[in-house]
């Protein structure tokens, strides 16, 4: 029901997010724990708000992620994400929020990226000082 240039400003805003994600992947524990919280809190509007999709594969990526911040979430890290960690948690974290939107028809859920949003800024913004 969206006119055709929302799909463009979707893509916009998608790339960027997977930027964000592939950049802070740097940061130990940045990734896993960001993403945590926006899966748990997709977990409970799942459950308890609309059912967006299988809850099974939510509860399969929160432990995919948890076994992840086991090595990322030290003082020195064991391991990272890497690219194709960063963008895949990305691409579904994406897929999700996006299935959430399309279900409710509310854009609000969105709010969901925007720690993760304002931490890439600050640290880019820090780093561009330095």
């Amino acid at each position: 029901s969206l006119s055709w240039w929302w799909i463009v400003i979707a893509l916009i805003v998608c790339t960027g997010i997977i930027n964000a994600y592939n950049f802070m992947d740097g940061i130990n524990g940045i990734t896993g724990g960001y993403s945590l919280v926006i899966l748990a809190a997709l977990a409970y509007v799942n459950k308890e708000v609309v059912a967006f999709v299988e809850a099974d594969f939510i509860y399969t990526v929160i432990c995919s992620v948890l076994v992840f911040c086991f090595f990322n979430f030290r003082k020195r890290a064991k391991c990272f994400a890497g690219d194709v960690g960063s963008v895949s948690i990305a691409f579904i974290l994406l897929f999700l929020i996006g299935r959430l939107i399309i279900e409710t028809e509310d854009f609000s859920w969105i709010v969901l990226l925007s720690v993760y949003g304002v931490d890439s800024v600050l640290t880019i913004i820090h780093r561009l000082m330095l």
